[in-house]
């Protein structure tokens, strides 16, 4: 049983990090985000988005298809990625919102499917200010995800 948590984790992770990449990126900078078809390969994912819409048997099958270092080396990319465009917004910038033409670029360029339980983060993310996904999706999230991966660490065990 603790060896199908475990392959959660990865997911886990997967997860949080695409939606900061993707929202670090694409709606609070306008840029390029990190992940890119090189990522996809090192790291050995068959998806693109966020998996919201995996089931809890394909996230840990998921999990079990990814090379860990990569995934960890993508995940210290985007974390100072974040870093220097959280440092770089202005007041006025962290008040505004995003235009959709930004939003949506998250479905074009495979962020999130056309399935329900992906496609409702474009809705989501669609009414924060960029302070708003500063606290909710990029902040608060983290926090959501974390206690799953610590309540399986063999040093809590002891």
């Amino acid at each position: 049983m603790i060896y199908s948590k475990r392959k959660s984790e990865s997911w886990q992770l997967w997860h949080t990090y695409r939606i900061e990449d993707l929202v670090s990126n694409i709606l609070l900078a306008d840029q390029n985000q990190i992940f890119n078809a090189e990522w996809q390969a090192k790291i050995g994912s068959p998806i693109t988005d966020t998996g919201n819409a995996l089931t809890f048997e394909e996230a840990a099958a998921f999990g079990r298809k990814l090379n860990a270092f990569a995934l960890r080396d993508y995940m210290m990319a985007v974390g100072k990625n974040t870093r220097g465009i959280l440092e770089s917004l202005t007041l006025e910038e962290i008040r505004s919102m995003v235009p959709e033409e930004w939003v949506m670029r998250i479905l074009e360029e495979g962020g999130v499917t056309t399935d329900f339980r992906s496609v409702w983060l474009l809705v989501f993310w669609g009414r924060l200010t960029r302070g708003g996904m500063i606290l909710t999706p990029m902040t608060r999230h983290h926090m959501m995800h974390l206690p799953p991966c610590l309540n399986h660490l063999p040093i809590l065990d002891e």
